[in-house]
């Protein structure tokens, strides 16, 4: 599923998004004396059949050193919330690792261990990625502007394409805009009355 995401984005995108994401990361650490201790060994991620070349951090250009600093202090604190981090550079996958956690609450926060085949609840990741996949369609001349109406896309969905419904864009819903009704406060997440576990 992560694997699948990164597929999504151009590799300018990505390489963009994954420097300042480790350079955020390491800036957080120890200071700038990154050394990593001996608790973590780098290991190039397994090639599989989904499409991605794997490649050493060495290979891109990286130094390790800062990643297994991090994934060191990870495995130190259990009580993170990360899921996995994986990293591309120039169309390569160089770095992929996962940790324990739990799902979503709205499948009862159950520990879970997450690997590249766990499918996740994205939640307001998703607007990120739709806004940016968003962004590339327009550039690439797929969609004319984030002020195309929505059912124009959904033919197949015209019975609710009616009244205030019709007007609603790209836009308003990228933008988290579009006036539909939404209640997730007036019932516990699991019980059926509350949208978000509808």
């Amino acid at each position: 599923m992560a694997r699948a995401i990164h597929q999504l984005a151009s590799a300018k995108v990505r390489r963009s998004l994954v420097l300042t994401a480790v350079a955020a990361i390491c800036a957080c650490g120890d200071g700038g004396g990154l050394t990593a201790p001996p608790d973590y060994v780098y290991t190039v991620p397994e090639q599989t059949n989904d499409g991605w070349a794997t490649a050493s951090l060495a290979d891109v250009g990286m130094d390790e050193a800062p990643l297994s600093s991090l994934m060191s202090r990870l495995r130190a604190n259990p009580g993170h919330l990360l899921h996995g981090i994986v990293i591309t550079v120039d169309g390569r996958l160089v770095f992929e690792e996962y940790f324990d956690g739990r799902t979503h609450p709205t499948y009862g926060e159950v520990p879970v261990r997450f690997d590249r085949e766990t499918k996740h609840c994205l939640s307001s990741v998703a607007k990120s990625v739709t806004a940016t996949l968003l962004g590339i369609g327009i550039a690439q001349g797929f969609i004319a502007g984030v002020d195309e109406k929505v059912f124009d896309f959904f033919p197949e969905l015209a019975d609710l394409n009616v009244g205030q419904r019709s007007a609603i864009t790209l836009k308003h819903l990228v933008t988290m805009s579009a006036g539909l009704q939404w209640d997730e406060w007036s019932y516990p997440i699991g019980d059926p009355r509350n949208d978000l576990t509808r």
